[in-house]
């Protein structure tokens, strides 16, 4: 049943809400600002205000907008679900498992387009981190098709987030084997700190000392914000597009009732380069512009790249004459603007 359908009773909106509430308080890693996003929805209780509420589309909407007005936390949601969520692994589980898994497959597991474009510039469509035991070998499948490129576009417009994990892997291609610190995580339930690192080894080239642009739309949001930061405080990108969603706080998902779960962050990242991070404020863009102009942006300004540096060899082979003729014939060509993103 879909959630405009789902009729809510008194019953099921008092152990949503209590749920939300009991969350907040035990696990949010701002415990200040859950005791005021707890006063304010208590307040609104002993108002009757959720008894208007009638349908869980009703009820998703209205505590999602009460648990973001203090501080804006998009990682604070209450979703709803069409079927009933299993508290334990079951058969069923595991076949709504293998299902997630075969509509990942349909998508690629999010690795949306790999191509080298005129001029010798690799061109990276990626919308989401998934979690790097199913999509790794799809990210470095990616990376050594555009080893050779001479210069790098990666699009993140599309990309809502995902796994640390994946987001250390990719960044590891762009850097050295010697370690390099890209973030740390504190949580709050057991107050450990945990870091993330490039990785000493991957499979393939490495891709160094050539530019990477990044692509960002204000949907760009958590993991895709965390690989454009990571890589912007270590000066290894210019990101193109628009301001990033601004969702910092890794956390975990919680069961509230059979069709009802929240997700709680827990946790927040802390850069080692600025001491800080993306929350509410979003990844800057090093050149702003709409998410419609950012292709064609970061392809001119790679096409000229290539201009550059090829003339500016003393000797040019064959290969590299072609790729300037190339990079020429696209430059000029260039006036139908990139596909419009819904």
């Amino acid at each position: 049943m879909k959630a405009e359908e789902m009729i809510i009773n008194d019953q099921i909106r008092k152990q949503v809400i209590e749920g939300i509430l009991e969350k907040l308080v035990a696990i949010y890693i701002f415990p200040e600002i859950a005791d005021s996003i707890v006063q304010r929805i208590r307040e609104r209780l002993e108002n009757n205000e959720y008894s208007q509420l009638h349908t869980a589309a009703e009820l998703v909407a209205t505590l999602n907008e009460h648990m973001r007005e203090i501080n804006g936390d998009k990682h604070l949601r209450l979703r709803y679900s069409e079927d009933v969520i299993e508290e334990n692994e079951t058969e069923e589980d595991v076949a709504s498992v293998n299902q997630e898994k075969e509509r990942l497959e349909h998508v690629n597991y999010g690795v949306y387009k790999v191509e080298r474009l005129a001029g010798n510039i690799g061109y990276f469509d990626l919308r989401n981190f998934h979690n790097p035991e199913l999509v790794g070998s799809k990210i470095v499948a990616a990376m050594n098709i555009l080893s050779d490129t001479s210069a790098l576009i990666i699009d993140l417009r599309h990309n809502g987030g995902g796994y640390p994990g994946t987001v250390a892997l990719l960044c590891s291609y762009f850097f050295t084997s010697e370690p390099v610190h890209l973030n740390s995580m504190y949580f709050r339930t057991d107050e450990q700190y945990f870091q993330s690192w490039t990785l000493p080894y991957i499979p393939g080239s490495r891709y160094l000392d050539k530019p990477v642009y990044l692509l960002t739309s204000n949907s760009t949001f958590s993991a895709a914000e965390e690989f454009a930061y990571n890589m912007q405080q270590l000066k290894r990108v210019t990101i193109i597009g628009e301001v990033t969603g601004g969702g910092a706080n890794p956390g975990m998902e919680y069961i509230l009732h059979d069709h009802f779960h929240v997700f709680i962050p827990n946790g927040r990242s802390i850069n080692p380069v600025s001491q800080m991070n993306w929350e509410g404020v979003g990844v800057q863009p090093d050149i702003l512009t709409s998410k419609e102009e950012a292709y064609n942006t970061a392809y001119i300004d790679a096409l000229q790249h290539v201009i550059n540096n090829t003339k500016q060899r003393e000797q040019q082979n064959s290969i590299q004459r072609i790729i300037l003729e190339e990079a020429e014939k696209a430059l000029s060509g260039l006036k139908e603007p990139a596909p419009q993103i819904q």
